[in-house]
């Protein structure tokens, strides 16, 4: 919503990010510049209608289109400059690639760039060929970061919330416990204190948007769905990433690695960089080698599922002659 507003606005904002962008790498290069990470963290907020909740039925505007531009074109000429700037970097971009290119908010004027947009997915990996080994390093750090973040994140959240329902549901249960009379039935003042909790928590979830407590009246309105037709549309519908996952397909397979077509276009974005990043770098690997290979060693021996296993093993697989031929070179 910051965004809203004439076309006028809003290029003259981005064009005052590039411009304080560029200011702060040039005075201070210093991996801890302060003001290049806020410059650069923020302009990434602004690419997304909702930065850091990565939902696949988001709609682009105008305005998340020319921010990304902007983004893209500061990578293109400052990649030396950035540091740990990357994580939110390439945050945003593993966001979009889940979003469809289709949208009802970009007018047509718009359409040549949405496209340009997708193919420099397909590019970004041979871009890092350009960088130097300290930038290359920057880089495949925050993928990995992100990677663990995405792969592991969610099997450590989830375990958290089961940790907390369950204990709830103890604590709720000893509370009955003490609650109950000599009789065998709940008190008064329980019931009380009961019905008290719920309308509290029944007006905080209506503050907050939530559905209505349990034992609230049926005459509330349902809350709209989208129709299987627009639902249809959105999985018909490409991706930002689709194109970059076409390309790295077919390179992995070359790669031999055998994870199947319908499986590959879910692999997770990160993990799927990393894997081609190192194999167009593969001529310095040595400068990525002892990460990329703990990671995906990580990932053989802790992703939840086969198919994610299966492709980290044939990756390290393929990549193990490379660390091999460097050994035997420097003897």
């Amino acid at each position: 919503k910051r965004m809203y507003g004439s076309h006028v606005v809003v290029s003259q904002t981005l064009e005052s990010y590039e411009e304080l962008a560029f200011a702060s790498m040039a005075m201070d290069r210093a991996p801890d510049n302060l003001r290049r990470h806020a410059i650069l963290t923020s302009l990434c907020k602004l690419c997304l209608p909702s930065w850091g909740k990565k939902r696949t039925n988001t709609q682009l505007k105008e305005s998340n289109i020319d921010a990304i531009w902007t983004l893209i074109r500061i990578i293109h000429t400052h990649y030396e400059d950035i540091f740990d700037e990357w994580h939110a970097i390439l945050s945003t971009l593993d966001q979009l690639s889940s979003i469809s290119m289709s949208s009802k908010k970009i007018p047509d004027t718009h359409a040549k760039s949405v496209n340009d947009i997708s193919c420099s997915f397909v590019r970004l990996p041979e871009f890092t060929t350009s960088f130097s080994s300290e930038a290359l390093s920057h880089f495949v750090t925050s993928l990995i970061k992100l990677s663990n973040g995405t792969l592991f994140g969610i099997q450590t959240e989830r375990r958290s919330n089961l940790s907390r329902e369950t204990s709830g549901k103890l604590l709720l249960c000893e509370n009955t416990i003490d609650k109950v009379d000599n009789s065998g039935q709940i008190s008064d003042n329980f019931s009380r204190e009961s019905s008290l909790g719920g309308k509290l928590i029944s007006f905080a979830g209506r503050a907050f948007g939530g559905v209505p407590a349990l034992g609230s009246s049926g005459n509330n309105p349902p809350n709209p769905q989208r129709s299987n037709t627009e639902f249809t549309d959105a999985r018909l519908a490409k991706s930002y990433s689709n194109n970059l996952r076409e390309a790295a397909f077919s390179k992995t397979a070359a790669m031999k690695i055998s994870t199947p077509r319908s499986v590959f276009m879910t692999v997770p974005l990160p993990l799927l960089l990393i894997t081609i990043v190192s194999e167009v770098n593969a001529y310095r690997f040595s400068v990525i080698e002892e990460a990329v290979a703990m990671h995906l060693c990580e990932v053989v021996a802790c992703s939840s599922t086969f198919e994610l296993r299966s492709f980290a093993m044939d990756a390290l697989i393929y990549f193990m002659p490379l660390s091999l031929l460097k050994s035997e070179t420097s003897l």
